[in-house]
């Protein structure tokens, strides 16, 4: 991930971040999978399309359920 200019988060070693202007994508690693968000509504599609191109990946599409256990 910093290989593609992400940033790791000091909070979670799996939170990844990606600042470009006023756009932040924020990358969760989750086992083998990825969860992506993004602060405004552009599409997402440009960012998945980004990290297909740093990664080999499917895109499974939108999240169902995501459990967060503190």
């Amino acid at each position: 991930m910093k290989r593609c200019a992400f940033t790791k988060s000091f909070s979670n070693h799996f939170l990844f971040t990606l600042q470009c202007e006023n756009v932040q994508l924020h990358v969760l690693i989750y086992f083998d999978d990825l969860v992506i968000s993004r602060n405004e509504n552009v599409s997402i599609k440009v960012s998945k399309l980004y990290l297909n191109v740093c990664f080999h990946m499917k895109d499974l599409e939108v999240l169902n359920n995501f459990w967060a256990l503190r």
